[in-house]
């Protein structure tokens, strides 16, 4: 049975005692389950909070004991909690929490059973949830009071909570950066943003790399955190308060040049992002109320307070691909960085895009060429290499043809990074520039048909041949249809001849004005002034006759007999017509050379 002895404050509670304050009537009792204690005026509870998109605070328990022969009610009031949480459970977990307790009801202010506790002792339990950051402490408190039968009340007690919202996690931008994996090149420099946000605006934040802590984070976090070789810190760490969200976001930048040595190497760091609180006042004793920061040893952390949401990030360091690069054309290329060619060899344009289609070229006709320039920065000149490559299978190839590339030239580019110019002293870093052009005259065979022109760029080992980089790119280029480029000693009749038909019929093919269109991007001229047949210059455009488009599949006799030609002048007009290719399809061009005027009347 219990017995209760009032002396002095002191009350004898079965096997064990209770203490109650004189003044306020709140006991501390000694049962069968332990020590429970109600927590002392003033006492500060730590609430280590976590910041996402809202504050998110840990349950923290305490209680209020007295004998109902002292007071019969309890009032309170708060200020920055939420006590009447309907969905803070009494299964969860909470700090300072030394006594058990029945009940499956919700864990705002409710009764508690004690065991070895009579009907004539009351225990009610506070589980409160702090709301968001104070910068002053008693803006978050819970206010209880006791009273007596009467209607009259004793003093109050209040307890705080001392919130802390740890900062979120730190994040990393910067070229490279994918998930947790950071990717750099040799030779570039990694600038890398590393940030967090936070809500306590009045503790200076400093970020850097994970080094305290570690008893305190998942094994799997670096903890410390390895440096970077030769890495350094743009300036201490900066933040900037937004007045629309009330937050503070903190900023630091890492700087990082790996060299070629370094190649294949993998780094993984640990970021954080912290700051140092004070430490508690006062003298720490134990307390059997709760999570008391002024009163009880351990249980409070006195900083620096880190983000606990960490992720390691891995540094991967590997060689660029060499860069096709395009300048404008006309410049002056160097043999060697510094040495003009005698005579000066100047760039064309170049280098186009990949799958791009360059501007359409015609027989006998050079080319207008484009140049393929490659950089690279770090490699030797003799371990970057340029070369044409052939075609897809089943396209037409231009290589087979007699497209060429010129020598190679090498540069190296100025300190803008926009010029191909001298530069002074060679190292591991200099830029270099190399570049060949592509020349090519095609021939009759080439007639109607879109060469694939694919070159490619490489970088290979010190002294051998084995590739550490390349990068491909090709082009098209259309040679047109029914379209010729006269040379030296043409005639109408000798370039009739050639195609299987008449002098007449090539000369009122180009009448005046036929050349509507511009041929001023392929670098030719048109045959303008065609009022005498007997003068045809060499190195012009002339026009052998019109292109028929089919509309839909049929013989290719029909159309010998429609334009009355033949078979042997379709086939010299039309390389890709096969002595075995019977039909037209659908959608396919032919040049057609119709005997519709004879030289019967005359010659040239």
């Amino acid at each position: 049975f219990l017995w209760v002895v009032v002396l002095a404050g002191c009350l004898g509670v079965g096997r064990g005692q209770a203490m109650c304050d004189e003044f306020d009537k709140l006991c501390v009792v000694d049962t069968q389950d332990g020590m429970a204690a109600t927590p002392a005026d003033g006492a500060v509870f730590r609430a280590d909070c976590r910041f996402d998109s809202f504050v998110r605070c840990p349950a923290i328990s305490f209680h209020a004991i007295w004998w109902t022969g002292n007071a019969t009610t309890l009032t309170f009031d708060t200020g920055g909690v939420i006590i009447n949480d309907e969905t803070v459970q009494c299964d969860v977990p909470s700090t300072g929490v030394f006594v058990n307790y029945t009940g499956t009801a919700p864990c705002n202010k409710t009764d508690v059973v004690l065991t070895g506790l009579g009907a004539d002792w009351r225990v009610v339990r506070f589980t409160v949830k702090p709301l968001t950051y104070y910068i002053n402490n008693t803006d978050s408190y819970v206010c209880f009071r006791l009273g007596n039968p009467a209607g009259g009340t004793f003093p109050q007690r209040c307890v705080y909570f001392d919130v802390v919202v740890l900062p979120r996690a730190v994040q990393v931008q910067g070229p490279g950066v994918s998930g947790s994996t950071i990717r750099v090149s040799i030779g570039e420099q990694l600038r890398l943003r590393v940030f967090t946000t936070h809500l306590m605006s009045d503790q200076h934040m400093d970020i850097g790399l994970r080094e305290e802590g570690c008893d305190r984070v998942d094994p799997s976090v670096l903890c410390p955190s390895p440096e970077l070789p030769r890495q350094s810190w743009e300036g201490p760490t900066s933040c900037v308060f937004a007045n629309d969200t009330n937050t503070m976001t903190c900023e630091r930048y890492l700087l990082y040049t790996p060299t070629k040595e370094e190649n294949g190497q993998e780094y993984r760091l640990s970021f954080q992002g912290g700051f140092a609180l004070p430490a508690p006042e006062g003298e720490f004793r134990p307390h059997p109320a709760g999570t008391s920061c002024d009163t009880a040893e351990g249980l409070c952390f006195e900083g620096p307070y880190l983000d606990r949401a960490l992720t390691n990030f891995k540094v991967v360091v590997n060689t660029p691909e060499p860069e096709f690069v395009t300048y404008d054309p006309d410049q002056v290329l160097f043999e060697r960085p510094g040495v003009y060619t005698d005579p000066p060899v100047y760039t064309l344009a170049g280098t186009p895009f990949d799958g791009s289609v360059q501007p359409r070229g015609f027989i006998n006709c050079p080319l207008r060429g484009f140049g393929i320039f490659v950089r690279k920065t770090g490699t030797a000149p003799e371990n970057l290499n340029i070369s044409l490559v052939p075609a897809a299978p089943g396209t037409p190839d231009a290589l087979s043809q007699g497209l060429t590339a010129t020598r190679e030239y090498l540069a190296a580019e100025d300190e803008g990074g926009d010029n191909v110019a001298q530069v002074g002293e060679i190292s591991e870093f200099t830029t270099y520039i190399k570049y060949v052009g592509v020349a090519w005259t095609p021939t009759k065979e080439a007639l109607g048909q879109t060469f694939q022109v694919c070159f490619r760029a490489s970088e290979t080992v010190p002294g051998g041949s084995l590739e550490i980089s390349s990068r491909q790119a090709c082009v098209f280029i259309p040679i047109e249809r029914c379209m010729y480029c006269t040379v030296r000693d043409d005639t109408l009749q000798s370039v009739a001849a050639r195609f299987r038909t008449t002098w007449l019929q090539i000369w009122t093919a180009n009448y005046p004005g036929w050349y509507g269109a511009s041929f001023a991007e392929s670098g030719v001229e048109p045959w303008v002034d065609t009022r005498d047949p007997d003068h045809l210059p060499h190195s012009l455009l002339i026009r052998l006759g019109p292109v028929y488009k089919a509309t839909h599949d049929g013989p290719l006799a029909s159309l010998i007999d429609r334009f009355q030609t033949t078979r042997e002048a379709i086939e010299a007009a039309n390389p890709q017509v096969t002595s075995d290719m019977d039909t037209l399809r659908a959608g396919e061009q032919l040049c057609i050379l119709p005997e519709i005027c004879t030289d019967d009347e005359g010659g040239a």
